[in-house]
């Protein structure tokens, strides 16, 4: 399973008794499609989540543009407030931005960081 090929690479152990489902998406223009995944477990969930950073150093180092991306698969609300918080980000108005377990957070200029819960947390920045 190439997903499991994935995890294995970044040092995660994840095997098939912690995946419920995982299967392709339909194509998105060009490249391969996505793959979604459902986890058994939020401790599995989770320890993926927390490696997709290393994803960074391996992308910076492919030779195709088949970059590889582990993201959260966020209620609408949350993708709103995460598109926000993004836009706060490109105006150099916010340090960082990210999101974990479906919620967003945001790290201020100072190093504050916050749980973002609805557009209104957004204001102060």
């Amino acid at each position: 399973m190439l997903f499991l090929h994935l995890c294995r690479n970044l040092s995660v152990d994840v095997g098939a008794r912690d995946i419920s489902a995982c299967h392709r998406l339909k194509r998105r223009g060009a490249g391969p499609p996505p793959i979604i995944v459902r986890f058994v477990s939020r401790k599995a969930r989770s320890a993926v989540l927390r490696a997709r950073n290393k994803l960074r150093e391996q992308n910076r180092n492919r030779t195709d543009r088949n970059l590889i991306y582990i993201n959260e698969h966020l209620t609408t609300t949350a993708s709103e407030l995460f598109a926000a918080a993004r836009g706060l980000l490109k105006m150099k108005r916010i340090q960082q931005t990210w999101t974990f377990t479906g919620r967003v957070y945001v790290k201020a200029l100072n190093g504050n960081i916050k749980l973002i819960g609805t557009k209104n947390d957004l204001d102060e920045f």
